[in-house]
């Protein structure tokens, strides 16, 4: 890989990144797919219908890429308001709108099956370390969609200079 396409890459990823970190709609969207990935387990998918899965997930997070660059693209470029940049916008919401609509609707068709469906409260019921489990993904994921990744740390690293000031010994 020659210094040019490793630039491409590293600039890809920063912008991925820096999309998760500054767009609370990237990290829902971003946070969904684990959740629909353990939940997936539950169903009996095949190597094709886990590939819908995962173009499904690459649209929807395409789309939000797409949006966001366009919305700074237009504030950056027209900084009064404009009908035309507002619709340039509202398309490119409308797009991420769309995909997200429609990924639904692929959930839906691939985990509509109501056998398999009945069995997920009863798998939790009978394991409760997986239920707490499930309880602590989803309470860490929602502080990541409302915290950003940056502000998950801040909040880590203020819970951790709290323990060390009140005296509990740390191992």
């Amino acid at each position: 890989m020659t210094n040019k396409e490793r630039h491409s890459f590293r600039a890809a990823a920063r912008g991925i990144l820096r999309c998760v970190e500054e767009e609370r709609h990237m990290r829902f969207h971003t946070a969904a797919i684990p959740v629909v990935l353990l939940f997936s387990l539950f169903f009996s998918l095949s190597a094709v219908e886990y590939a819908l899965l995962f173009v499904t997930f690459a649209l929807v997070l395409a789309a939000e890429l797409f949006n966001s660059a366009m919305e700074r693209l237009v504030d950056a470029q027209i900084p009064f308001f404009s009908k035309n940049a507002a619709a340039v916008k509202d398309f490119a919401a409308g797009a991420v709108l769309v995909c997200a609509f429609f990924s639904v609707l692929v959930g839906a068709a691939l985990f509509w099956k109501p056998e398999e469906l009945a069995g997920i409260p009863a798998f939790f019921a009978a394991h409760p370390a997986a239920a707490a489990g499930l309880v602590l993904l989803l309470a860490v994921l929602a502080l990541y969609v409302l915290l950003a990744p940056s502000g998950m740390l801040r909040l880590c690293r203020k819970i951790f200079r709290r323990s060390k000031s009140s005296g509990r010994p740390t191992e």
